[in-house]
């Protein structure tokens, strides 16, 4: 009988080992909307130029399409399949100093997109304007010269900056919306569509 015990313990130390190996094994994941799926759409020219009214007022970009129809890519991410160590990763290639929320924004998906896309990028994170964000400022394969002239409209000396980036739109509902802060202030949701679109763009400053 004792021997017997002995072979029992034995077994069972050797599938609680073989239990914890498993457990190790498995990488730990992001967190809900489990899950959910977004569609990522990189785009071109989705968004107007923008620029300035006759009375001197910022005329903002606009999002001009709804779901694309033509594309550069369209990459299905799922967030709960998204690994701590990618999400990590994900943050760091835009400077993000939050390391322990799991929850995955619209950010996070866009450069999920990229890296599953082969398209190398870099951002950064904006302190100066609240509530802070993160922002990715070049993408490999896109490219636009910036310029910086003096113009003036109706007897206003302006600055005006031209040139081409990035812009987000999504859509959670019933109509597609410009995020009015960062896309790491939006959580996903299930069902979602972003488009991160690659514009031209023009604005105005007074002289």
């Amino acid at each position: 009988m004792e021997k017997v015990m002995k072979h029992m313990r034995k077994a069972l130390s050797l599938l609680l080992v073989l239990a914890m190996v498993v457990c190790f094994a498995v990488p730990a994941m992001a967190a809900s909307p489990e899950g959910a799926t977004v569609t990522v759409y990189i785009t071109r020219d989705k968004f107007t130029k923008g620029g300035i009214d006759s009375n001197g007022n910022q005329i903002p970009q606009a999002y001009i399409g709804g779901v694309p129809t033509s594309y550069v890519k369209k990459v299905e991410v799922k967030p709960s399949n998204i690994t701590a160590s990618e999400l990590a990763q994900y943050r760091n290639s835009y400077s993000n100093p939050d390391i322990t929320s799991t929850t995955v924004n619209v950010l996070d998906a866009i450069a999920c997109a990229l890296t599953k896309s082969n398209l190398s990028y870099t951002g950064g994170w904006d302190t100066y304007n609240t509530p802070h964000g993160g922002y990715i400022s070049s993408v490999s394969g896109f490219s636009g010269e910036s310029k910086t002239e003096e113009v003036e409209i109706n007897n206003v000396l302006y600055t005006k900056y031209s040139g081409s980036g990035w812009n987000i739109a999504f859509k959670q509902g019933n109509g597609f919306e410009v995020p009015a802060h960062y896309g790491n202030n939006y959580p996903v949701t299930n069902g979602m569509i972003i488009v991160f679109d690659f514009s031209a763009y023009e604005l105005y400053y007074a002289a």
